[in-house]
């Protein structure tokens, strides 16, 4: 009697959790990057710790930000980012070189073999 009045008892779900901050920054950055927009792309950035990011959503951030074409912004994100990987300092290096910036992409080409 007791097992099937306790079967027979529900507990009501909790209410879904809203979404913080942090889950819609990612979900925008996501979406962001999946279309390259670089500007959605900076907006999702400045409500997230980039330091907490995959080195791989790095890179794509890096990739999507030198396709503006805009190496202040592509050299600020790098500098931002704790890791590098050879994605990073390719990206980085091929940006420069498309700025015209041939002393940039040697300097970050030694930092990559140091």
């Amino acid at each position: 009697l007791a097992a099937a009045a306790q079967s027979s008892t529900t507990i009501p779900a909790p209410p879904p959790a809203s979404p913080t901050a942090k889950s819609t920054g990612e979900h925008d950055l996501k979406k962001a990057l999946a279309s390259n927009d670089a500007v959605a792309t900076k907006a999702a950035l400045s409500t997230l710790d980039i330091s907490k990011l995959s080195v791989a959503t790095n890179n794509r951030v890096l990739k999507v930000l030198a396709s503006t074409r805009d190496l202040a912004a592509t050299e600020a994100y790098f500098a931002a980012t704790p890791e590098h990987d050879i994605i990073s300092f390719a990206t980085i290096i091929t940006a420069c070189l498309h700025a015209d910036r041939l002393d940039r992409a040697a300097d970050y080409f030694e930092r990559m073999l140091a």
